[in-house]
């Protein structure tokens, strides 16, 4: 996720592959039953290309369950545990001894594993998709990706309604797709305070659960798109970006709003791990500055 939740260091690609060999097989030992998958850009990096953490999606109701069972398989290798990463991520600092083939003694790395609860490894590998960076399909790692598609989700719009407060024109309730560790929901905005006053950031709940089936999102996304190669501009940000300008049926101010909101939380962002050329992502609405 973000190779800062535990104390830890970078490592590089071919050792992240043998790190998650390693833990999956302890695991696996004691827990025969339990699915879990690596998730994230885990074998599509180049061997010597660095990476901040291992990422495992795992099919896991509590972090104290899994608390539980990364103590009783993986033991003695874990020096750091921070089970307060997100709500459903929980990271350890994960000791790994490594010997290259130059080397004339063993050298030691603490590693950063991060544990995504989900229900759904299929919706979890395809949500968290890396795009094949050692065979050039994008400049860039997944988290563009990732956020792109939550901003084209979130922008679809809904037909049900939007209730108001009593001045007729200020937004009480309304409800909007998101995309979260379950799948697609539907979320209710509750922009009144306790106070009985507008609030600018909403209390959100979850109001309904729609799929975590990956084709069906994709054709929410692009509902007249019958092209067979639909799933491949889901691997890089770049190709996805592309399909919001060629395939969205929604409208103007639906493109002009996901522009919007990736120009100002991505690139013109300057928190932003990732910094996107904005040459690669062309505004067909949004006037970018």
């Amino acid at each position: 996720m973000s190779g800062h939740a535990v104390n830890c260091q970078r490592i590089k690609m071919r050792d992240a592959e043998e790190c998650y060999k390693m833990i999956e097989e302890d695991i696996k030992e004691k827990y025969p039953e339990l699915e879990l998958c690596p998730i994230g850009s885990l074998g599509k990096k180049a061997p010597d290309a660095e990476t901040g953490d291992i990422d495992i999606a795992v099919v896991i109701d509590s972090k104290e369950e899994l608390k539980e069972i990364l103590e009783n398989s993986l033991g003695v290798n874990i020096v750091e545990m921070n089970m307060n990463t997100t709500p459903k991520v929980m990271s350890i600092g994960y000791f790994y001894e490594y010997l290259y083939d130059n080397m004339e003694k063993p050298e030691n790395l603490i590693v950063q594993v991060d544990f995504m609860l989900v229900n759904n490894l299929d919706w979890a590998k395809w949500r968290f998709q890396s795009p094949d960076l050692k065979n050039g399909e994008s400049k860039y790692k997944a988290d563009p990706k990732v956020f792109l598609m939550q901003y084209m989700v979130s922008a679809i719009p809904l037909d049900m309604p939007v209730e108001y407060f009593e001045d007729g024109e200020t937004i009480h309730i309304k409800y909007k797709y998101t995309l979260n560790q379950e799948g697609l929901i539907i979320q209710k905005l509750d922009y009144l305070g306790k106070r009985g006053k507008p609030v600018k950031h909403p209390n959100r709940e979850l109001y309904k659960f729609v799929t975590n089936n990956p084709n069906v999102i994709m054709h929410i996304i692009f509902p007249n798109w019958i092209d067979k190669d639909m799933p491949t501009y889901f691997h890089s940000v770049e190709n996805l970006w592309e399909s919001l300008h060629k395939y969205s049926c929604y409208g103007k101010d639906y493109i002009e709003s996901v522009e919007k909101r990736f120009y100002d939380e991505y690139i013109n962002n300057p928190h932003s791990e990732c910094k996107l050329d904005p040459n690669d992502f062309p505004c067909q609405y949004y006037q970018a500055a």
